[in-house]
């Protein structure tokens, strides 16, 4: 047979499997990637009806037994607890501090006409089965966020946060880029990761990752002033997000584990950190390692880690101020201190801030232009 015509079939054989691969890849890539309008705009009938639910509680309290990671996989292992109370007769991840809302994957069309992925909230295993899910699997990841969820929430009430009757809001789905972002606009927690996670491993398995997001959906609960296109607001921001999470799990290192390998989005509070660009993280990321510099300190000298971050919870009333600087973050901090520890002068307290206090100056006028702060005046 000549040469040329096994050429041209194989040419085309190989052209059709490679029509059948693109399409199949792009409609993979549209089913993750799709971007589900419903978690930026949560409707009254989704709260209508998550309202019902915490009303009826007609199973009561509800004690279940899963294993969880305490941190993160590479940080501790699993570990028994107990925990959900306040849960509907269907059994689902939610209570008055949480809800995990999980995405279906199916396509509905909304009352508005807009295209919207449905949710439902992830399943809990039935009460009395201490059925413990495998680490890898789905579920085990749902319940590992509820609980961080759950604990986060609770431990902000302990330093003075109220809920008034709306739970946070957490959306876990699939998707082809990894997102961790707390939506202001509609108060929703995303956590997205999938089948191609760019290099990031789960963030539902990280603590400090849930740390950090429900921190700044207190932040915004708190707050009146916030102003996230400010630079120095938003590494404020970043940087109590960071000190609420490292002092949650007791551990100073965040996103050591849903990093990957993207190791550069380690943020560890012990190191000194390294500012390459006007960028919130990195700002944050001083006044943060400064704040656990602080902690730790205070701790030694037998003051409890509980009653400094009480102090530092008080203290983000700075966002009240449209005008708010790392500087009245600092007042505010040791007008709060508990009076046992104005043994102290001021001063010497003032001194752990030594970087922060530079940041105003360095970071003043800059303002955000699309994804960059940029110095405007």
């Amino acid at each position: 047979m000549d040469n040329g015509v096994l050429f041209r079939g194989f040419a085309r054989g190989a052209m059709t499997w490679g029509v059948v691969f693109l399409a199949f890849f792009g409609a993979l890539r549209t089913a993750f990637s799709a971007s589900p309008p419903i978690p930026y705009y949560i409707g009254p009938e989704v709260w209508e009806a998550l309202d019902r639910k915490v009303a009826e509680r007609d199973c009561g309290e509800i004690l279940t037994t899963i294993s969880v990671y305490p941190v993160h996989p590479g940080h501790s292992s699993l570990r028994r607890v107990q925990n959900y109370a306040e849960l509907s007769s269907d059994l689902i991840l939610m209570n008055s501090r949480a809800v995990v809302l999980k995405d279906q994957g199916t396509v509905v069309e909304s009352v508005n006409g807009i295209r919207e992925r449905s949710l439902d909230v992830a399943s809990l295993p039935r009460p009395g089965s201490n059925q413990l899910y495998r680490s890898r699997t789905r579920v085990f990841e749902h319940l590992n966020l509820f609980y961080h969820a759950d604990r986060t929430v609770a431990y902000f009430e302990r330093l003075g946060f109220e809920t008034l009757g709306r739970p946070m809001m957490l959306y876990a789905a699939r998707s082809l880029r990894s997102t961790a972002v707390y939506h202001r606009s509609v108060g929703v927690i995303h956590l997205l990761d999938g089948p191609i996670r760019d290099g990031f491993q789960s963030f539902l398995k990280d603590a400090s990752v849930v740390a950090h997001e429900i921190t700044h959906a207190v932040v915004d609960r708190t707050t009146i002033n916030r102003n996230p296109k400010n630079l120095v607001h938003a590494a404020m921001e970043e940087g109590y997000a960071d000190y609420f999470a490292a002092a949650i799990q007791r551990h100073p290192a965040i996103a050591e584990y849903a990093s990957g390998r993207n190791r550069n989005w380690i943020r560890d509070l012990r190191k000194r950190p390294v500012i390459s660009h006007p960028e919130p993280h990195q700002i944050g990321h001083v006044f943060a390692s400064e704040l656990w510099r602080f902690r730790e300190r205070a701790m030694q000298l037998e003051f409890s880690g509980i009653e400094i971050d009480r102090a530092v919870f008080r203290s983000i009333e700075v966002f009240n101020d449209a005008d708010a600087t790392f500087k009245g973050a600092v007042d505010l901090l040791v007008k709060a201190l508990p009076k046992s520890l104005y043994g102290f002068q001021d001063e010497w307290v003032r001194g752990f801030f030594s970087e922060t206090l530079t940041l105003d100056d360095r970071y003043r006028g800059y303002l955000r232009e699309g994804h960059l702060f940029r110095r405007t005046r």
